[in-house]
Protein backbone atom coordinates (compact mmCIF):
# COMPACT_ATOMS: atom_id res chain seq x y z
CA UNK A 1 0.00 0.00 0.00
CA UNK A 2 1.48 4.00 -1.08
CA UNK A 3 -0.23 6.29 0.88
CA UNK A 4 1.01 9.56 -0.30
CA UNK A 5 -0.76 12.95 -0.68
CA UNK A 6 1.43 14.45 -3.48
CA UNK A 7 -0.02 13.19 -6.84
CA UNK A 8 3.29 12.78 -8.52
CA UNK A 9 5.24 11.10 -5.65
CA UNK A 10 2.05 8.65 -5.81
CA UNK A 11 2.47 7.89 -9.32
CA UNK A 12 5.95 7.24 -9.26
CA UNK A 13 6.00 5.00 -6.56
CA UNK A 14 2.84 3.01 -8.05
CA UNK A 15 4.67 2.44 -11.04
CA UNK A 16 8.15 1.71 -9.00
CA UNK A 17 6.58 -0.99 -7.35
CA UNK A 18 4.10 -2.34 -10.48
CA UNK A 19 7.36 -2.81 -12.18
CA UNK A 20 8.83 -5.10 -9.55
CA UNK A 21 5.39 -6.96 -9.35
CA UNK A 22 3.46 -5.66 -6.54
CA UNK A 23 -0.07 -5.81 -6.46
CA UNK A 24 -0.75 -1.97 -5.22
CA UNK A 25 -3.04 -0.10 -3.33
CA UNK A 26 -2.56 3.74 -3.53
CA UNK A 27 -4.30 6.05 -0.78
CA UNK A 28 -4.20 10.51 -0.53
CA UNK A 29 -4.57 11.10 3.16
CA UNK A 30 -3.75 9.68 6.25
CA UNK A 31 -7.44 8.66 7.15
CA UNK A 32 -7.57 6.63 4.06
CA UNK A 33 -4.58 4.71 4.89
CA UNK A 34 -5.58 3.93 8.15
CA UNK A 35 -9.42 2.30 7.00
CA UNK A 36 -7.37 0.43 4.86
CA UNK A 37 -4.71 -1.03 6.97
CA UNK A 38 -7.55 -1.65 9.74
CA UNK A 39 -9.67 -4.45 7.14
CA UNK A 40 -9.29 -8.05 7.17
CA UNK A 41 -7.24 -8.12 4.06
CA UNK A 42 -4.74 -5.25 5.11
CA UNK A 43 -1.42 -5.29 3.27
CA UNK A 44 1.86 -6.43 4.78
CA UNK A 45 3.99 -3.99 3.19
CA UNK A 46 3.08 -0.51 3.85
CA UNK A 47 4.91 2.88 2.25
CA UNK A 48 3.79 5.81 4.63
CA UNK A 49 4.40 9.33 3.88
CA UNK A 50 4.86 11.64 7.17
CA UNK A 51 3.39 14.84 6.14
CA UNK A 52 -0.24 14.01 4.84
CA UNK A 53 -3.82 15.60 5.31
CA UNK A 54 -5.81 13.63 8.13
CA UNK A 55 -3.91 10.84 9.93
CA UNK A 56 -0.43 11.69 9.95
CA UNK A 57 2.50 8.59 8.94
CA UNK A 58 4.05 8.52 12.19
CA UNK A 59 0.31 8.54 14.49
CA UNK A 60 -0.71 5.83 11.75
CA UNK A 61 2.48 3.84 12.51
CA UNK A 62 1.56 4.07 16.31
CA UNK A 63 -1.75 2.90 15.51
CA UNK A 64 -0.72 -0.05 13.75
CA UNK A 65 1.85 -1.57 16.51
CA UNK A 66 -1.17 -0.81 19.17
CA UNK A 67 -3.64 -3.49 17.05
CA UNK A 68 -3.83 -6.99 17.92
CA UNK A 69 -1.61 -8.06 15.53
CA UNK A 70 1.11 -5.57 15.35
CA UNK A 71 4.40 -7.43 14.02
CA UNK A 72 2.20 -8.49 10.76
CA UNK A 73 2.72 -5.49 8.65
CA UNK A 74 6.29 -4.10 7.62
CA UNK A 75 5.74 -0.07 7.46
CA UNK A 76 8.55 2.02 5.40
CA UNK A 77 8.48 5.61 6.02
CA UNK A 78 8.41 8.30 3.42
CA UNK A 79 9.54 11.88 3.86
CA UNK A 80 11.56 15.01 3.59
CA UNK A 81 12.79 15.58 7.03
CA UNK A 82 16.09 13.87 6.93
CA UNK A 83 17.58 15.17 10.02
CA UNK A 84 19.39 12.01 12.46
CA UNK A 85 16.44 12.94 15.16
CA UNK A 86 13.82 12.62 12.82
CA UNK A 87 14.71 9.04 11.27
CA UNK A 88 14.95 8.11 15.55
CA UNK A 89 11.18 9.04 16.03
CA UNK A 90 10.36 7.34 13.18
CA UNK A 91 12.12 4.02 14.09
CA UNK A 92 10.84 4.94 17.93
CA UNK A 93 6.93 4.98 16.20
CA UNK A 94 7.36 1.51 14.53
CA UNK A 95 8.52 2.19 11.62
CA UNK A 96 10.83 -0.54 9.68
CA UNK A 97 12.57 1.31 7.23
CA UNK A 98 13.13 5.17 6.82
CA UNK A 99 13.06 6.57 2.69
CA UNK A 100 13.66 10.30 2.72
CA UNK A 101 13.05 11.95 -0.85
CA UNK A 102 13.95 12.30 -3.16
CA UNK A 103 15.07 8.97 -3.45
CA UNK A 104 17.08 6.64 -5.69
CA UNK A 105 14.63 3.90 -7.79
CA UNK A 106 17.09 1.46 -7.36
CA UNK A 107 17.96 1.98 -3.48
CA UNK A 108 13.69 2.12 -3.42
CA UNK A 109 14.03 -1.63 -4.94
CA UNK A 110 16.20 -2.92 -3.01
CA UNK A 111 14.35 -1.61 0.22
CA UNK A 112 11.20 -3.00 -0.71
CA UNK A 113 13.05 -6.46 -1.80
CA UNK A 114 14.59 -6.27 1.90
CA UNK A 115 10.83 -5.71 3.48
CA UNK A 116 9.76 -8.08 1.28
CA UNK A 117 12.02 -11.17 2.16
CA UNK A 118 10.83 -10.51 6.26
CA UNK A 119 7.23 -10.52 5.55
CA UNK A 120 8.07 -13.76 3.91
CA UNK A 121 9.96 -14.77 7.09
CA UNK A 122 7.21 -13.58 8.98
CA UNK A 123 4.32 -15.25 7.65
CA UNK A 124 6.57 -18.95 7.18
CA UNK A 125 7.35 -18.35 10.90
CA UNK A 126 3.70 -17.72 11.66
CA UNK A 127 2.22 -20.77 9.10
CA UNK A 128 4.96 -23.06 11.60
CA UNK A 129 3.54 -21.94 14.57
CA UNK A 130 0.45 -22.07 13.68
CA UNK A 131 1.24 -25.70 12.29
CA UNK A 132 2.89 -26.65 15.63
CA UNK A 133 -0.23 -25.52 17.77
CA UNK A 134 -2.72 -27.45 15.38
CA UNK A 135 -0.09 -30.48 15.97
CA UNK A 136 -0.22 -29.55 19.58
CA UNK A 137 -3.75 -29.37 19.50
CA UNK A 138 -4.88 -32.26 17.70
CA UNK A 139 -2.97 -34.44 19.96
CA UNK A 140 -4.60 -33.24 23.02
CA UNK A 141 -8.03 -34.18 21.41
CA UNK A 142 -6.37 -37.85 20.51
CA UNK A 143 -5.23 -37.72 24.27
CA UNK A 144 -8.99 -36.32 25.55
CA UNK A 145 -10.84 -38.77 23.16
CA UNK A 146 -8.25 -41.63 24.56
CA UNK A 147 -9.05 -40.59 27.89
CA UNK A 148 -12.45 -41.00 27.29
CA UNK A 149 -12.44 -44.07 26.06
CA UNK A 150 -10.30 -45.45 29.12
CA UNK A 151 -13.13 -43.93 31.25
CA UNK A 152 -16.04 -45.55 29.42
CA UNK A 153 -14.20 -48.76 29.44
CA UNK A 154 -13.27 -49.04 33.24
CA UNK A 155 -17.12 -47.80 33.97
CA UNK A 156 -18.04 -50.81 31.52
CA UNK A 157 -15.62 -52.98 33.21
CA UNK A 158 -17.26 -51.91 37.31
CA UNK A 159 -20.64 -52.41 36.28
CA UNK A 160 -20.09 -55.46 34.18
CA UNK A 161 -18.38 -57.11 37.63
CA UNK A 162 -20.99 -55.85 39.37
CA UNK A 163 -23.51 -57.27 37.31
CA UNK A 164 -21.79 -60.62 37.65
CA UNK A 165 -21.25 -60.18 41.29
CA UNK A 166 -25.38 -59.83 41.92
CA UNK A 167 -26.01 -62.42 39.60
CA UNK A 168 -24.25 -65.37 40.25
CA UNK A 169 -22.76 -64.89 44.15
CA UNK A 170 -25.72 -62.34 45.86
CA UNK A 171 -28.52 -63.88 43.68
CA UNK A 172 -27.48 -67.45 44.80
CA UNK A 173 -27.25 -66.82 48.54
CA UNK A 174 -30.71 -64.97 48.43
CA UNK A 175 -32.62 -67.63 46.96
CA UNK A 176 -31.02 -70.17 49.33
CA UNK A 177 -32.98 -67.92 52.13
CA UNK A 178 -36.18 -67.46 50.12
CA UNK A 179 -36.16 -71.42 49.36
CA UNK A 180 -35.58 -71.28 53.14
CA UNK A 181 -37.83 -69.37 53.94
CA UNK A 182 -40.68 -71.21 51.85
CA UNK A 183 -39.66 -74.99 53.49
CA UNK A 184 -39.99 -72.80 56.77
CA UNK A 185 -43.40 -71.92 55.45
CA UNK A 186 -44.36 -75.12 54.75
CA UNK A 187 -43.12 -76.84 58.03
CA UNK A 188 -45.30 -74.41 59.84
CA UNK A 189 -46.50 -77.66 62.60
CA UNK A 190 -42.87 -77.80 63.95
CA UNK A 191 -42.31 -76.39 67.33
CA UNK A 192 -41.95 -72.53 67.52
CA UNK A 193 -38.78 -73.00 69.29
CA UNK A 194 -37.07 -74.12 65.89
CA UNK A 195 -39.21 -71.80 63.75
CA UNK A 196 -37.58 -68.85 65.84
CA UNK A 197 -34.46 -70.24 65.43
CA UNK A 198 -34.59 -70.93 61.82
CA UNK A 199 -35.86 -67.40 61.47
CA UNK A 200 -32.97 -66.26 63.67
CA UNK A 201 -30.47 -67.71 61.26
CA UNK A 202 -31.84 -66.20 58.09
CA UNK A 203 -32.16 -63.00 59.44
CA UNK A 204 -28.44 -62.93 60.62
CA UNK A 205 -27.61 -64.39 57.05
CA UNK A 206 -29.76 -61.53 55.25
CA UNK A 207 -27.98 -58.77 57.58
CA UNK A 208 -24.56 -60.48 56.51
CA UNK A 209 -25.60 -60.26 53.15
CA UNK A 210 -26.61 -57.05 53.44
CA UNK A 211 -23.05 -56.09 55.51
CA UNK A 212 -20.39 -57.25 53.79
CA UNK A 213 -21.73 -57.80 49.79
CA UNK A 214 -24.57 -55.52 49.35
CA UNK A 215 -22.76 -52.49 50.91
CA UNK A 216 -19.09 -53.86 49.33
CA UNK A 217 -20.45 -52.98 45.84
CA UNK A 218 -22.33 -49.66 47.03
CA UNK A 219 -18.80 -48.87 48.04
CA UNK A 220 -17.02 -49.57 44.82
CA UNK A 221 -20.18 -47.20 43.33
CA UNK A 222 -19.30 -44.45 45.38
CA UNK A 223 -16.79 -44.30 48.50
CA UNK A 224 -18.91 -42.94 51.38
CA UNK A 225 -15.81 -43.28 53.52
CA UNK A 226 -13.98 -40.11 52.12
CA UNK A 227 -17.07 -37.92 53.28
CA UNK A 228 -15.10 -38.37 56.95
CA UNK A 229 -11.99 -37.77 55.40
CA UNK A 230 -8.93 -38.77 52.85
CA UNK A 231 -7.14 -40.18 55.65
CA UNK A 232 -10.18 -42.54 56.84
CA UNK A 233 -10.39 -43.51 52.84
CA UNK A 234 -6.75 -44.57 52.52
CA UNK A 235 -7.21 -46.34 56.27
CA UNK A 236 -10.18 -48.49 55.12
CA UNK A 237 -8.47 -49.18 51.89
CA UNK A 238 -5.24 -50.74 54.07
CA UNK A 239 -8.00 -52.69 55.94
CA UNK A 240 -9.77 -53.83 53.23
CA UNK A 241 -6.49 -55.02 51.39
CA UNK A 242 -4.42 -56.14 54.46
CA UNK A 243 -5.21 -59.83 54.21
CA UNK A 244 -3.68 -59.24 50.18
CA UNK A 245 -0.31 -57.56 51.14
CA UNK A 246 0.66 -56.22 54.48
CA UNK A 247 -0.02 -52.10 53.64
CA UNK A 248 1.85 -49.16 55.47
CA UNK A 249 0.60 -46.17 55.91
CA UNK A 250 2.42 -42.97 56.50
CA UNK A 251 0.60 -39.74 56.77
CA UNK A 252 1.61 -36.37 58.12
CA UNK A 253 0.74 -34.52 61.05
CA UNK A 254 0.64 -31.71 58.76
CA UNK A 255 -2.67 -33.70 56.69
CA UNK A 256 -3.84 -34.79 59.94
CA UNK A 257 -4.62 -31.25 60.86
CA UNK A 258 -6.45 -30.61 57.87
CA UNK A 259 -8.84 -33.42 58.56
CA UNK A 260 -10.09 -32.93 62.44
CA UNK A 261 -12.90 -34.40 63.75
CA UNK A 262 -15.53 -31.69 62.99
CA UNK A 263 -14.83 -32.27 59.11
CA UNK A 264 -11.91 -31.93 56.32
CA UNK A 265 -10.94 -29.13 54.91
CA UNK A 266 -9.11 -30.87 51.66
CA UNK A 267 -11.95 -30.29 48.85
CA UNK A 268 -14.10 -32.73 47.92
CA UNK A 269 -12.48 -33.66 44.76
CA UNK A 270 -8.94 -33.94 46.08
CA UNK A 271 -10.46 -36.55 48.69
CA UNK A 272 -12.09 -38.62 45.77
CA UNK A 273 -9.02 -38.08 43.19
CA UNK A 274 -6.77 -39.24 45.22
CA UNK A 275 -8.38 -42.28 46.75
CA UNK A 276 -9.06 -43.61 43.48
CA UNK A 277 -5.27 -43.14 42.79
CA UNK A 278 -4.90 -45.00 45.60
CA UNK A 279 -7.42 -47.70 45.13
CA UNK A 280 -5.92 -47.90 41.41
CA UNK A 281 -2.49 -48.29 42.64
CA UNK A 282 -3.70 -50.94 44.97
CA UNK A 283 -5.14 -53.17 42.78
CA UNK A 284 -2.28 -52.88 40.15
CA UNK A 285 0.22 -53.57 42.70
CA UNK A 286 -1.81 -57.09 43.87
CA UNK A 287 -2.91 -58.21 40.70
CA UNK A 288 0.54 -57.88 38.66
CA UNK A 289 4.03 -56.98 40.90
CA UNK A 290 4.13 -59.88 42.80
CA UNK A 291 5.04 -57.53 45.99
CA UNK A 292 5.29 -58.35 49.54
CA UNK A 293 4.85 -55.11 50.85
CA UNK A 294 3.62 -51.72 50.26
CA UNK A 295 3.91 -48.21 51.77
CA UNK A 296 1.08 -45.70 51.24
CA UNK A 297 1.98 -41.95 52.08
CA UNK A 298 0.57 -38.52 52.47
CA UNK A 299 1.74 -35.07 53.21
CA UNK A 300 2.04 -31.26 52.34
CA UNK A 301 5.78 -30.55 50.88
CA UNK A 302 7.33 -27.78 52.90
CA UNK A 303 6.50 -24.41 51.05
CA UNK A 304 4.26 -26.18 48.15
CA UNK A 305 0.71 -25.81 47.80
CA UNK A 306 -0.29 -29.35 46.77
CA UNK A 307 -1.20 -32.82 48.57
CA UNK A 308 1.14 -35.35 47.71
CA UNK A 309 0.20 -39.33 47.45
CA UNK A 310 3.09 -41.84 46.61
CA UNK A 311 2.24 -45.63 46.25
CA UNK A 312 5.34 -47.82 46.95
CA UNK A 313 5.99 -51.50 46.18
CA UNK A 314 8.81 -54.13 46.37
CA UNK A 315 7.18 -56.05 43.49
CA UNK A 316 8.83 -57.02 39.72
CA UNK A 317 8.73 -53.61 38.44
CA UNK A 318 9.46 -53.14 34.96
CA UNK A 319 11.17 -50.82 32.63
CA UNK A 320 8.84 -47.33 31.90
CA UNK A 321 8.38 -46.26 28.69
CA UNK A 322 7.81 -49.90 27.35
CA UNK A 323 5.04 -51.77 29.31
CA UNK A 324 2.85 -48.86 31.14
CA UNK A 325 1.20 -48.40 27.88
CA UNK A 326 -0.70 -51.15 28.06
CA UNK A 327 -1.85 -50.95 31.59
CA UNK A 328 -5.62 -49.80 32.25
CA UNK A 329 -4.34 -48.94 35.92
CA UNK A 330 -1.82 -46.56 35.43
CA UNK A 331 -4.13 -45.03 32.10
CA UNK A 332 -6.90 -44.60 34.91
CA UNK A 333 -4.89 -43.11 37.28
CA UNK A 334 -3.58 -40.74 35.30
CA UNK A 335 -7.29 -39.65 34.10
CA UNK A 336 -8.02 -39.24 37.65
CA UNK A 337 -5.21 -36.97 38.15
CA UNK A 338 -6.07 -34.91 35.12
CA UNK A 339 -9.33 -34.24 35.75
CA UNK A 340 -8.61 -32.56 38.71
CA UNK A 341 -5.80 -30.26 37.44
CA UNK A 342 -2.81 -32.68 38.90
CA UNK A 343 0.33 -34.00 38.35
CA UNK A 344 1.31 -37.95 37.86
CA UNK A 345 4.70 -39.61 37.74
CA UNK A 346 5.88 -42.96 37.90
CA UNK A 347 9.29 -44.29 38.72
CA UNK A 348 9.72 -48.15 38.27
CA UNK A 349 12.60 -50.72 37.13
CA UNK A 350 12.78 -54.55 36.55
CA UNK A 351 13.17 -55.91 39.67
CA UNK A 352 12.94 -52.48 41.85
CA UNK A 353 9.40 -52.39 42.46
CA UNK A 354 7.28 -49.25 41.09
CA UNK A 355 6.96 -46.14 42.86
CA UNK A 356 4.02 -44.07 41.89
CA UNK A 357 3.32 -40.63 42.72
CA UNK A 358 0.63 -38.10 42.23
CA UNK A 359 0.25 -34.30 43.57
CA UNK A 360 -3.30 -31.77 43.54
CA UNK A 361 -3.15 -28.41 44.43
CA UNK A 362 -4.48 -27.70 47.56
CA UNK A 363 -6.26 -24.38 45.96
CA UNK A 364 -8.42 -26.83 43.17
CA UNK A 365 -12.36 -26.33 44.66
Amino acid sequence: MIAEDDPVSRLALEEALDSFGFEVITCSDGDEAWRVLSGDDAPELVVLDWMMPGMDGLEICKQVRESTNPASTYIMMLTVKGRREDMIEGLHAGADDYITKPFDIEEFRARVRVGQRLVDLQRQRIEQETAHYVEQLEQMVAELQESRTRVVEAQEDVRKAIAEELHGHIQTQMCVLYFRLVDLQEDLPSTPEQIKAELAEIASELDDLRENEIRKISHRLHPSIIRLGLCAGLRFLRDQYERAIPIDLDISDKVLEMEPPEGSTIPASIRLGLYRVAEEAIGNVIKHSGATKMLIHLWVPEGDDSLRLVVEDNGSGFEVGVNQGTSLGLATIKDYVDAVGGFFELDSAPQKGTRVTAGISLEIQ
